[in-house]
């Protein structure tokens, strides 16, 4: 699975997958990390996604994050996000998603 997930950090047989987002999730990044998502979704129960090392990110590419936490809430998978950066953090606010970012992230 991992050469199809460029994202994939690592993954254990209890069925929890770790994905690291990239330094620069911006537009560019938004179709992988859906593809990623997506594969992810399908092959495992409890995915986490890393984002301390998000140091720029686009609108596109949150929304495909609060896109994978509606799927994550329909299909009753666990989805979290782990230390998100300040940037991440900053732009969710801008964007008005600061309640969205609380309640995803890991605590």
């Amino acid at each position: 699975m991992a050469d199809l997930l460029p994202l994939i950090h690592s993954e254990d047989d209890a069925g929890k997958v770790t994905l690291s987002l990239p330094d620069d999730l911006d537009l560019p990044v938004a179709v992988p990390l859906v593809e990623s998502l997506r594969a992810a979704f399908n092959e495992y129960s409890d995915i986490v996604v890393i984002a301390a090392t998000v140091e720029r990110a686009s609108t596109a590419a949150v929304q495909v994050l609060v896109a994978a936490t509606r799927h994550a809430d329909f299909s009753g998978q666990r989805f979290a996000i782990a230390a998100p950066s300040d940037v991440l953090t900053d732009v969710c606010n801008d964007l008005g998603l600061a309640g969205w970012l609380e309640e995803w992230s890991l605590k």
